[in-house]
């Protein structure tokens, strides 16, 4: 949001790219909320939301549905979080990822994402989360989240669009972030690490603009420079999306070379 304003974007496009982010942020948290929460009741009874036990067990280690709750983050309220439930004895189950009456979410999400593009490990992502939230996932269980992340971020940059815009802008912004070099090393409990480095890359953007007024970010694409393969991989990604040479009339950039020979 920081890099649009900057950018001096019009108004109205602002606002509503900065509403559809918010939106998508909104509903990433909610979604990863529940998948912790998921994986806190699992971790307690032993079991999956569908599993069942080879041993007969009492309804204190049972499974009952879920209820919704209101929740208050940093990005917006989450107006229905779906938490997990138990069939009897929820008052005894002690959560950790929102307390039971938590209504006001505090910036948590921001440290662990941080940790994230910095480039820390799984188990340093795991290890920081115990300190503000104490043992709440195992590392199967962050990486489930992750890897569900990960689909979600996939699906929406492969769908196609309905109606492709006329008008695509597209820009590099460069970042710096921790990219593995290839070596290991061990840390101080001697376990092996993949060494890494901060290094410079470009994420390719592409922004749509409709007659009707309407604006979408339709694709992003992390590279190692602004040259005409990079632009291409990411034409390849607007192709695939259904934004071709029949449905765009106008491509606006800051004239890089490479995005010319890709076009």
């Amino acid at each position: 949001m920081q890099i649009m304003h900057r950018c001096s974007l019009p108004g109205n496009v602002q606002d509503e790219v900065a509403r559809q982010v918010h939106t998508r942020a909104v509903a990433t948290v909610k979604w990863t909320l529940e998948q912790a929460l998921d994986e806190e009741l699992r971790d307690y009874v032993g079991r999956g939301r569908y599993e069942r036990g080879r041993t007969p067990c009492g309804p204190e280690a049972t499974r009952s549905g879920a209820y919704t709750r209101q929740l208050w983050t940093q990005y917006g309220c989450i107006a229905a979080l779906r938490v997990p439930k138990l069939r009897r004895g929820n008052h005894q189950l002690a959560w950790q990822t929102i307390t039971r009456y938590e209504r006001c979410w505090g910036p948590l999400l921001d440290q662990h994402l941080l940790h994230y593009c910095l480039g820390h490990s799984l188990r340093d992502l795991q290890e920081g989360m115990q300190l503000s939230l104490g043992a709440v996932l195992s590392l199967a269980a962050c990486n489930r989240v992750i890897l569900g992340l990960a689909e979600q971020a996939h699906a929406f940059k492969t769908a196609r669009l309905a109606a492709p815009p006329p008008i695509v802008l597209v820009d590099g912004l460069w970042l710096k972030l921790a990219v593995p070099t290839g070596e290991i090393a061990e840390d101080s409990r001697g376990r092996k690490r993949a060494v890494k480095r901060k290094q410079q890359r470009v994420m390719l953007t592409a922004l749509g603009g409709w007659p009707d007024g309407h604006w979408e970010i339709l694709a992003w694409h992390l590279a190692t420079t602004e040259d005409a393969a990079s632009w291409g991989t990411f034409v390849g990604i607007l192709y695939t999306k259904g934004v071709t040479e029949q449905t765009t009339h106008l491509i606006v950039s800051d004239g890089s070379p490479g995005l010319d020979k890709a076009l």
